[in-house]
């Protein structure tokens, strides 16, 4: 049956162009979150599967035995993890405080965010292995969703705030059904096509993705015409964006982006040290996130080293570090499996949202869908690895799909906006935005499936007289 479909001659010449079209289209209406409408998005997605997966079944097939199998596993946890999480469930409207985490997702936008995430991973796939469309188009088409998003979005801001509004209305604040807003935390979004009162770093946030293509002008060689403008103009509206809501500090978010583009540039990641280099530094860093976690755990010991100086103090028991600790303390305890929807206050500190994605899927999802989070990075981490080493991309197209996860990632870290509107009373019930249904999830795994390599690398080709599938 499956062959029948893929010798027919409208499935092949038609049928398969027009969906890997509509795939790119998907993408970029996604990154402008046209019509806020994310369940819809998954929804297409996972038709444009199901559409497509006959012409790919075959190379799938074989590289899921290659090793495209070990995202899948933890990917498919951590959704399952989310699905059986008592913060993701339903509760009756009098639990409603702001001591709890209730999302309130109803079973379809569970199954649609589940499912529709695997489905842009095997979108990003299937993209890689064609040869209808341009490698480079396709991250331009991302980039471009976005910042056309925060166009609009900085324009509305300006013509409602002013310029450098954060500057000049200094401690004034806006007040909405009896409480107080600082103006200086707040910008306008385009959500759908509405216009929202949000915090500003949500805005800042959009503005770091789109700077980053500007580092890509220092491969100004392999770019053709107009491809050097098309990235100015996407990096001058976030370095607009930076400028107008002063927020300079955050640039220290695109130093990962540099690095990347300058190891590029000078082809850094073939020097002959370079890999210890790494392996060292991630396994201080392994080191030093172990320590913490002993320290959350109140091990004794580990507690009397850390405060014995004001070093270690410093960076073990500051404002971020200590609602860490607090979620991972809780993250043990055997009631809280898949999460934990109270907010505990841990030495009289609101623990969640603590601004780090991962430690707020740890309290979304529990030690379960934590671990398996963090399986599916370090898998991505080697996927981007082979990507680097044996993709045929050419270097703008490499480093751009890299910098977009390098650049959420370091800034999720530190400066997850899991509170995103300003304006809202009732945010315990509908203001939570977690990572796993925003559009930048979707993405990167979309992302995370096209950076799969796999020897020997099969690509789909449709053209008339050629081979389905040319080794």
């Amino acid at each position: 049956m499956i062959e029948k479909i893929v010798n027919n001659a409208t499935y092949k010449y038609k049928v398969v162009p027009i969906a890997i079209f509509l795939v790119i289209e998907l993408m970029f209406l996604l990154a402008f979150n046209l019509g806020n409408l994310g369940s819809a998005y998954r929804l297409f997605a996972i038709l444009l599967v199901i559409v497509l997966l006959p012409a790919f079944l075959k190379t799938l097939n074989e590289d899921l035995t290659n090793g495209f199998i070990f995202i899948f596993l933890p990917l498919v946890i951590f959704l399952i993890s989310m699905a059986f999480s008592p913060v993701f469930g339903s509760h009756p409207s009098e639990l409603f405080s702001p001591s709890i985490s209730l999302l309130n997702r109803d079973l379809f936008t569970i199954l649609m965010t589940s499912v529709g995430g695997i489905a842009f991973l095997l979108l990003g796939y299937f993209i890689s292995r064609t040869k209808l469309i341009s490698k480079t188009n396709f991250i331009f088409f991302i980039y471009s969703g976005i910042a056309l998003l925060l166009f609009v979005s900085l324009a509305a801001t300006l013509m409602n705030y002013g310029f450098f509004h954060r500057i000049i209305y200094g401690e004034r604040v806006n007040y909405f059904e009896g409480s107080a807003y600082p103006v200086v935390l707040q910008a306008n979004l385009l959500q759908g096509f509405n216009i929202e009162t949000v915090n500003y770093n949500v805005l800042v946030t959009m503005g770091l993705l789109v700077i980053v293509p500007l580092f890509a002008l220092l491969f100004l060689k392999e770019l053709k015409k107009p491809y050097p403008l098309i990235l100015i103009a996407i990096g001058s509206i976030g370095l607009l964006t930076i400028i107008f809501l002063t927020d300079f500090r955050s640039l220290i978010y695109l130093i990962p982006a540099l690095l990347l583009a300058l190891m590029f540039k000078f082809k850094v990641h073939k020097m002959k040290h370079f890999k210890t280099s790494i392996l060292v530094a991630v396994g201080l860093g392994i080191f030093l996130i172990f320590v913490g976690i002993l320290a959350a755990l109140e091990v004794g010991f580990v507690e009397t080293v850390l405060n014995s100086n004001a070093l270690t103090r410093r960076i073990f028991y500051n404002g971020y570090t200590i609602k860490y600790m607090g979620i991972i303390k809780e993250a043990f305890d055997p009631n809280f499996l898949f999460g934990n929807p109270y907010n505990y206050s841990y030495e009289n500190i609101l623990i969640f949202p603590s601004g780090n994605i991962i430690l707020d899927t740890m309290k979304e999802t529990g030690i379960v869908g934590v671990i398996a989070f963090l399986a599916v990075i370090v898998i991505a981490i080697k996927f981007s690895v082979d990507y680097i080493n044996h993709s045929s991309d050419n270097v703008v197209t490499k480093y751009m799909v890299l910098a977009f996860l390098v650049t959420l990632f370091t800034r999720y870290m530190l400066k997850y906006q899991f509170n995103q509107l300003s304006f809202d009373q009732s945010y315990w019930q509908r203001n939570y935005f977690p990572f796993v249904e925003s559009k930048e999830f979707a993405i990167s795994l979309f992302l995370i499936g096209y950076m799969y390599i796999a020897k020997p690398r099969r690509e789909l080709n449709v053209k008339k007289g050629e081979e389905m599938i040319n080794e």
